[in-house]
């Protein structure tokens, strides 16, 4: 990972790389980005579209934002980013009770962006009192308790386009709705196949659905190889930011994280700060097999639900 090296930062960003939550990797200005590890090439990976010009974009489920600004960048005349935003400064990037609103707005400021930011539910899009060109959701509705009132209001947005990345069943034949328990995150996760998809989706108006599967071990195994793993050294300084001394405390538990930036020579861990690169060691196991046995491995571990990552494009 490449040390980044900024001497003479503005307080704008001293601010930003104070912040100890960060789950997505928005470019901000040259070489540096913000500390998260859900990186930009997925818009790529997902076949998002290559040009929003004159098009207005709805970000629901939008977290940092990373989304939202990758659109502004491809020209959408407009673009609306919806969470469930908080002003608390820690929210343990809890996906259902509420979601920072600060990260996302230092990037605003520090990119002099004009996406509009709105804290708001999915279940009352309808307030906004306005329709959307291109509507995105990314791995939202499978966190909810009513994923089909969910999809009544991103459909009751849309203009053109709406487009759903999401976990899918893989059960054929009739839609179904399968209640997956997932102790993990909220206890519950609901998984449509894709027979409810497309049975619901045109029930909303949509004429033509498509459904491409996102291969989700690529994207994984990008982030592994872009991201490394490090164990700490014993009685380790984690500092609040990568440019002043300021210790935010001193730890000697035995812990091992995943380094996202590195700035100064300081990494940053999500969830705990920045540490000198003279008190850290990479963990070099490799974590993510590359072969094809350990591919099928890999998606029995992480796709044991049967599941498929899906990119779900309805057009009205």
């Amino acid at each position: 990972m490449k040390n980044i090296e900024i001497k003479n930062p503005s307080q704008e960003l001293i601010e930003l790389f104070s912040l100890k939550e960060w789950r997505q990797r928005i470019h901000l200005y040259d070489n540096i980005y913000t500390p998260g590890t859900r990186s930009e090439y997925e818009w790529d990976m997902c076949v998002m579209p290559t040009n929003l010009f004159g098009k207005s974009f709805i970000d629901v489920g939008s977290n940092d934002g990373m989304m939202s600004f990758l659109a502004e960048k491809k020209d959408a005349k407009s673009v609306t980013s919806v969470d469930l935003y908080t002003n608390k400064e820690n929210t343990h990037l809890n996906m259902v009770n509420g979601w920072a609103i600060n990260r996302i707005n230092q990037v605003k400021k520090i990119k002099k962006s004009t996406i509009s930011i709105k804290p708001c539910s999915i279940y009352d899009l309808h307030t906004l009192n306005e329709k959307f060109d291109t509507v995105y959701c990314g791995n939202v509705i499978a966190w909810l308790n009513n994923p089909v009132e969910a999809l009544k209001q991103l459909a009751s947005i849309t203009k053109e386009q709406l487009i759903i990345r999401e976990d899918i069943s893989k059960i054929k034949g009739k839609p179904v709705l399968e209640y997956i328990n997932n102790d993990d995150f909220t206890g519950c996760m609901f998984n449509g196949n894709q027979t409810f998809y497309k049975t619901i989706l045109k029930s909303l108006g949509f004429k033509k659905i498509e459904i491409i599967p996102v291969d989700e071990y690529k994207i994984v195994e990008r982030r592994e190889q872009d991201f490394k793993k490090f164990t700490f050294k014993e009685n380790y300084k984690v500092y609040k930011n990568p440019f002043s001394d300021e210790l935010a405390f001193i730890n000697n538990t035995k812990q091992m994280a995943t380094a996202s930036v590195r700035i100064n020579n300081r990494y940053f861990f999500n969830m705990i700060g920045w540490i000198s690169e003279n008190e850290v060691e990479e963990f070099k196991v490799q974590m993510i097999p590359t072969n094809l046995i350990k591919k099928v491995i890999f998606e029995k571990k992480y796709r044991k639900n049967l599941l498929d990552n899906s990119m779900i494009f309805a057009t009205k």
